[in-house]
């Protein structure tokens, strides 16, 4: 017979002729749809929050040195020059995304919050209380599952000495 197999052969499902439909519709869907929704005072369907993940967003844990990403030197290619850097780089990237998940959910079960706290910023107070009473804990426990990291035990040292200190306390749930 001729065109495509029933198994679709190399091509997986979306070879089969049928396939193209929906995704040919997107345009006349957006045609049809958005002016209705744009001009109105309908809600969108299913709203899509943002939140911002990046090392700048987040501020509890302050840099010994001033500086939290070190393998952002030669262009974004300093991370192949040093392994320290790239451990640095690794160990702030988990103690960042922490904070940052938990200020995310925490934003996202309080209604009373009018936006993700992950896309300004707010101060160090302001976040340790925005990520809740959970974060000293995450990040206690980040630091002792990274031993083998052994480049940045002065860095590790330097972030759990501000973990104990009391303004970590002060977020209630």
């Amino acid at each position: 017979m001729g065109g495509i197999p029933d198994d679709h052969g190399q091509l997986g499902p979306w070879a089969s002729p049928g396939s193209a439909l929906p995704i040919c519709g997107l345009p006349l869907w957006d045609v049809l749809i958005f002016p209705t929704i744009a001009l109105s005072d309908l809600p969108q369907f299913t709203p899509i929050g943002v939140s911002q993940y990046s090392p700048v967003a987040a501020e509890v844990l302050i840099p010994p040195d001033g500086r939290k990403l070190k393998g952002t030197a030669w262009h974004h290619f300093g991370g192949f020059m040093e392994a320290s850097w790239r451990e640095n780089d690794y160990l702030w990237g988990r103690l960042d995304g922490a904070e940052l998940i938990l200020r995310t959910l925490r934003a996202a079960a309080r209604p009373d919050v009018p936006e993700p706290t992950t896309t300004r910023q707010l101060g160090p107070a302001a976040a340790v209380a925005a990520a809740g009473p959970r974060l000293k804990d995450a990040a206690e426990r980040i630091l002792t599952a990274e031993q083998d990291l052994r480049t940045v035990t002065g860095l590790r040292k330097s972030l759990a000495k501000q973990l104990s200190k009391d303004r970590f306390a002060d977020s209630a749930p």
